[in-house]
């Protein structure tokens, strides 16, 4: 038998036998290499004049643009994007990646911002997916701005403990003051926004859709009032200011518990364990939080909001799913809210979510910090707001691109004292 070589392409060989009806073998070809991968950093249209104050036409230049693929097959890579704002990852393997970008403005760069222009940098973190051809994608990113007062870290991860059970009361919040001035938190109102996320038969996205989604301010049932009469209580530019479910020593209480004695102030309840000597909140709210200590963000999801002062009785109220008591919700106006957070669930209840869970105006996208599904796990974890890498006056400021999914990030709970860079 004679075997001869008919055919010889790259990847592909093909062998004959003669005289016995002939074999053929056929070797796959290699996979195709890496595509390249860029992506054009954009402001944000509400940006677009700092940005061309800063002189950028093209997009974002100089921005630390990181690249990790989520299922962590291989390390995070970082790039520096180019002057016309491109940030250029050349051969990338086509899957899933989360993008971060941070681009920090140097004092010369802060002093040609046009007044009225609080822009400390620009931020964010998004899902983007490189494909087998490669290509050019844009990526927008808003700015990072001062504002004044902010929410810096949430901490209510509750747990189930053998032979305790639920233990709800031992979480904090924590505000910032992000300005260069003093803020008085005297007759502020801190609340719960609209605190479900879940699309089911009954109760479908579409419905709750006006009232999760309404840019004319959030909706909430759960809310409560700062003391004082109107000086009573300064926020000294960069201090932090602590809100305790209970202002007690939970050390004893429950694993993992903390001395939160120190706190600043604490929410009010009906049967909660009160400090005398903490300030309590005075619960003004459509509904008593259930368990009688005050809010304790309880639900799968969680929309923590700060108010300037309000005429409660002028707020309009609705009732979404009916007509009972427990149903009805009072719409906090856009102009008044300070700061607000949207932390999204953890758990897959086998229903869609429905996002958002604020308008944009308040958070553009849900935080996804709070970690697994191992209560227990994560207990000791909060979800906080990044510090930036840069001093201001010898101070940390804050970031705040108004999304919770660039800007938060799961630490340990950490009442009193600044979260990371």
């Amino acid at each position: 038998m004679r075997v001869t070589l008919r055919n010889l392409v790259p990847g592909v060989m093909v062998v004959s036998a003669c005289g016995g009806g002939g074999t053929t073998i056929v070797v796959p070809p290699p996979p195709p290499p890496p595509a390249g991968f860029r992506i054009t950093l954009t402001p944000d249209a509400e940006d677009v004049v700092a940005a061309q104050a800063l002189g950028w036409s093209a997009g974002i230049p100089g921005a630390d643009v990181t690249l990790t693929p989520t299922d962590s097959s291989f390390p995070t890579r970082t790039v520096t994007s180019s002057a016309a704002g491109v940030a250029d990852f050349g051969e990338t393997t086509p899957k899933n990646y989360i993008v971060e970008v941070r681009r920090w403005l140097t004092a010369t760069e802060l002093g040609r911002l046009p007044a009225g222009q609080d822009v400390d940098g620009w931020a964010a973190r998004a899902s983007l997916a490189a494909t087998a051809g490669g290509g050019l994608q844009t990526l927008t990113v808003p700015a990072s701005r001062r504002k004044s007062l902010v929410i810096s870290e949430w901490a209510f991860n509750n747990a189930g403990f053998p032979g305790i059970g639920d233990y709800p009361f031992g979480g904090f919040l924590e505000l910032y003051n992000n300005a260069d001035t003093t803020i008085y938190l005297d007759g502020m109102i801190v609340g719960e926004g609209w605190e479900s996320s879940l699309g089911t038969p009954i109760f479908p996205c579409a419905m709750s859709g006006p009232w999760r989604d309404d840019p004319q301010g959030i909706w909430a049932r759960f809310f409560q009032l700062m003391p004082g009469s109107g000086q009573q209580y300064p926020l000294l530019p960069g201090r932090v200011s602590v809100i305790a479910t209970d202002a007690i020593d939970h050390r004893s209480l429950v694993p993992g518990g903390l001395d939160l004695r120190g706190a600043d102030f604490e929410f009010s309840g009906l049967l909660d364990a009160d400090n005398p000597a903490v300030p309590n909140l005075t619960e003004i709210g459509r509904v008593v939080y259930p368990a009688g200590h005050g809010l304790q963000f309880g639900g799968a999801v969680a929309v923590p909001f700060v108010s300037l002062p309000v005429d409660i009785s002028s707020l309009p109220v609705a009732f979404p799913f009916g007509t009972s008591s427990n149903s009805s919700y009072a719409r906090f106006p856009a102009d008044r809210i300070l700061d607000a957070l949207s932390i999204g669930r953890k758990y897959l209840e086998g229903f869609p979510d429905c996002p958002p869970l604020v308008n944009a105006r308040f958070d553009r996208e849900a935080s996804r910090a709070r970690g697994t599904t191992n209560e227990l796990e994560e207990y000791p974890f909060s979800v906080s707001r990044r510090a930036i890498p840069v001093l201001s006056s010898g101070r940390r400021v804050l970031q705040d691109s108004r999304s919770g999914n660039a800007d938060f990030v799961r630490t340990p709970k950490s009442p009193g004292t600044l979260p990371p860079n």
